[in-house]
Parts: structure tokens; C-alpha cells; sequence
């Protein structure tokens, strides 16, 4: 509400509301005033520089989500009917009420970071529609191809594809000619003459079809050079990648958390842009889609439940990374066994992944904007046995020790030589001297995770009432 009222205070009586309904060729505007009266008749433009330089002179550019137009467009005129000439003026009437975002674009490297990391995303589509060209092309004609190499992407099965992709082709040579044909193309190990013999063996006894062989070799031979290509693209856009990585701030610092990629953080900061504009790493987390919205009426309290509002491919990206720490890092392992099995009230499975996205971007937004590097636990000796004194809370006291520090954190406290944080409440390692001093730091306060309800929960503890936190 303090954002709207801010919004609603660039609006007074002099300001002239020009509402755009954009499209790709022509452009419909409205202008109403203050108080939402139209002015004017509709406004059709092309979409061409001339049609804009006279708005850009005097209009001040804002965006209206177009969930909110289509949610608002039956206010006008209590009718589903949608057009050009409507949604402009329930755009205009939405900026009259404050209900816009000003657009952030992306500059210098970041520009060119979100370019680079959109080639890759179409590129990876393009190998994935033709993974399932060529699974489809031997599941017709060579079927039992798979059972010799189960994954036709390894260096022997595309030799063979290659030169003798068809069971006929196979059948041509002896398995001595097959295991020279591979030792010449680079295969010097791994496969032998008990695999050349399978594979006979399986040329001999397949099923695949036997009509229309030439125009099969002739499409499986375009595949495999379409393939080597997005190979070839894919090697020269990551390198091009890393290397705009090293110029980006906090880029180098938030890969140290162990299982978290290079093509992991650049989709990151592609998503997100520079984390200097956002005050709170909770933004990014309602960019994500990932914020927690209840459904409650009266008595009745319905499941809660994450938005999906947002960037897609952001929650995509968080939530395959999770995945991955889940299995190979072992603070996010711990986690993921406690709110799964160990805490009182436990999640599914992927309500905890869920929540250890959010945990990923109050990491990564961290990391990111203060340029500070990961320990492991076992390298800040002073940080588990100080909160555990001091917390009473029944949810954190009988946490297991391994997740003591997932599920509490301190009021934002720095120290001069603080230059590193835990991976798991972000609280800063610190020294015996400074970790005294968390006995003065407002003592009724301390958060605790919960994913359920509302993702965060504040639990006061009172000195004179439950215990002293």
C-alpha cells in the first residue's frame, strides 16, 4: 500500500493521462484526466518513430499488467466485450488509480547478459525437438539400436549413425570391420568386438521398416549435421556467457555455492537484472511467482498456495537448481530431510522444494549484492552454539543441530570484518568478541521458516511470558 500511495501522489489535477494499447502494427491511445473523464476521441497510430516522437516529448512512459486490463475490462461497461478503443481506456483508468509499474530496462552488460541467455533458451529447444526427431527415426528403423547403446549421443553411437545408421548397413560388415570403422573415427576405447558382434547380432533380428531407406539416410544425415551445429553454437554462446559472467558484479561469489552452475547464475541475473534496484530479496521472490497467497473468507480458510505470477522461466531455473542441491549440496540436503521427515508438521516433497527456492534466491541475493563468498559451516565454528543458547522457541529447540541455523536468523547485523555468511540463515560468521554482542541485539526478535502458511512467521517470545529468545 505505502508503493500505491506513492504511485497515487505522481497523479494530481494538471497530469493528462495518455492510455496505449500496444500492438505489432497500429496503435490505439486514449486520454483521460485525473479523475477519469475521457477527453478526446481514440487515437490510431502506426508503429513507427513518428508516431512516437510526439508522445515521448510529453508523456512520462508507465506499464499496466495486462491480467489486471483483462480482469478490470467489464468496470467500463458491464459487458465481456474487448476491443481496441476499451482496453485503452481501462488502461488509462488503471494509471488514473495508481495500479502501474514503472519499466526498468536492462543496460550494458546485463542487456547483453538477457540477449544471450534468450539465444540459449531457443537453441536448447532446438536440440530437444530434434533429440525426439532422431529417438523417433530409430524407434522406426532401427529399434534395437538402443538396446546396443542407450544413449545414441554418446561418441560410438553417433559413429555408427553416421557411417552405417540402417540394420542393412550393419549387416554389410563383419564385426572386425565394424571395430576398425570405429578405431579410424576416433573410438579408441570402451567398445570392442563383443559389442561390434551385438550390434550385428541386433541388425540382424530387427523389426525397423525396410521401405523408403534412401529418404531415411538422407533425413537422419541432416539431423546429425543440424546436430553438430547447435552443438557447435551452444560451446561458442556459453564461453560468450562466461565471459560476460566475469564482468557482472557478485556474479564470480554467487557461484560458490556449491551446485549452482555458471548457466544457472546467468539465467538468474538474466531474469532479474541488476539486484541493485531491488531493495529486499523478497521482491525477486514475488518476481518468481514463488510468494504465498491464501484464500480465506470468514470462517472458511482454504489450502495456500504459491502465485505462478511473474517470470516462468525464473521459477523454472530455481527449481531445476534446487533439484541439484538438493542431491549434491549437503546443507540443502539436510534441509530438505528436516522439512520433509523431521520438523512437526512436515511438507510434501516438493512444498519443500518449493521453499528451498526461496531460500536459493535469499542466498543469491546476498551473495550478489554485498560480493561476499560461501564457507561451509564447519568453517564458522562461533555460529551454532550462540543462537542455540539463546532461542526457546519449541519449533527451533528440538530442531536437529544440522538445521539450527536453516531456521534462524537475526535482524539484519553486520560487522566491519564480517565478510562471509553460513548458507543457511545468511547470518553472518563471526568472531567469539562479536558473537558476544548478539546477547544486546534486540532479544525479542527472531524469525523462523515457515513454508506452509506464509512462508515467513514472526515468533515474538516475551521475558516475561514464554521465555526469554
Amino acid at each position: 500500500m505505502i508503493a500505491q500511495n506513492r504511485k497515487l501522489a505522481t497523479i494530481h489535477d494538471s497530469t493528462l493521462i495518455v492510455a496505449v494499447d500496444i500492438a505489432s502494427q497500429k496503435h490505439v491511445a486514449r486520454a483521460i484526466n485525473w479523475r477519469g473523464h475521457i477527453l478526446g476521441e481514440p487515437l490510431i497510430f502506426d508503429n513507427r518513430l513518428e508516431g512516437f516522437e510526439v508522445f515521448l516529448q510529453y508523456v512520462r512512459v508507465v506499464l499496466v499488467n495486462p491480467f489486471h486490463v483483462k480482469q478490470t475490462k467489464e468496470f467500463v461497461d458491464n459487458s465481456p466485450t474487448k476491443n481496441d478503443r476499451k482496453d485503452a481506456l481501462v488502461i488509462g483508468k488503471l494509471i488514473k488509480d495508481g495500479h502501474f509499474v514503472i519499466p526498468t530496462w536492462p543496460q550494458g552488460d546485463f542487456a547483453e547478459l538477457r540477449g544471450l541467455v534468450h539465444l540459449r533458451y531457443q537453441l536448447m529447444k532446438n536440440l530437444q525437438r530434434l533429440h525426439a526427431r532422431i529417438r523417433r527415426w530409430l524407434d522406426q528403423y532401427f529399434p534395437e539400436f538402443l538396446d546396443v547403446f542407450p544413449d545414441w549421443e554418446s561418441k560410438t553411437a553417433l559413429v555408427s549413425l553416421r557411417l552405417f545408421p540402417l540394420p542393412q548397413d550393419v549387416c554389410a560388415y563383419t564385426p572386425e570391420e565394424l571395430v576398425r570403422l570405429w578405431r579410424e573415427h576416433g573410438v579408441q576405447r570402451a567398445v570392442g568386438l563383443s559389442r561390434a558382434r551385438q550390434l550385428r547380432a541386433s541388425a540382424e533380428r530387427s523389426i525397423g521398416l525396410t521401405q523408403g531407406l534412401h529418404a531415411a539416410r538422407l533425413a537422419l544425415r541432416f539431423w546429425l549435421q543440424e546436430y553438430d551445429l547447435l552443438q557447435q553454437q551452444l560451446n561458442e554462446l556459453e564461453q560468450a556467457i562466461g565471459e560476460l559472467l566475469q564482468r557482472i558484479p557478485g556474479a564470480a561469489e554467487m557461484m560458490s555455492i556449491p551446485g549452482v552452475s555458471e548457466m544457472t547464475v546467468a539465467g538468474f541475473l538474466a531474469e532479474t537484472g541488476d539486484l541493485r534496484q531491488y531493495r529486499d530479496w523478497r521482491q525477486i521472490r514475488k518476481l518468481a511467482g514463488l510468494n504465498i497467497v491464501e484464500n480465506q473468507s470468514g470462517k472458511h480458510v482454504g489450502k495456500t498456495r504459491i502465485s505462478k505470477r511473474g517470470r516462468a522461466r525464473l521459477r523454472a531455473l530455481l527449481y531445476r537448481c534446487v533439484f541439484v542441491l538438493v542431491a549434491k549440496n549437503a546443507e540443502f540436503r539436510t534441509l530438505h530431510r528436516y522439512y520433509t521427515k523431521e520438523r512437526p508438521n512436515p511438507l510434501k516433497p516438493k512444498q519443500s522444494l518449493v521453499a528451498l527456492c526461496c531460500r536459493l534466491i535469499r542466498l543469491l541475493y546476498v551473495l550478489g549484492t554485498r560480493k561476499i563468498r560461501l564457507r561451509r559451516p564447519a568453517e564458522c565454528p562461533n555460529l551454532r552454539n550462540p543462537l542455540r543458547r539463546q532461542v526457546s522457541s519449541p519449533r527451533v529447540r528440538n530442531a536437529p543441530d544440522g538445521v539450527t541455523n536453516a531456521l534462524i536468523r537475526s535482524r539484519s547485523f553486520m560487522h566491519a570484518e564480517s565478510r562471509y555468511f553460513n548458507p543457511f540463515g545468511l547470518r553472518p560468521c563471526l568472531g567469539a568478541n562479536v558473537a558476544s554482542s548478539l546477547d544486546r541485539l534486540d532479544e525479542g526478535m527472531w524469525w523462523a521458516q515457515d513454508s506452509v502458511r506464509y512462508g515467513r512467521v514472526a515468533a515474538r517470545e516475551n521475558r516475561g511470558g514464554r521465555g526469554t529468545a
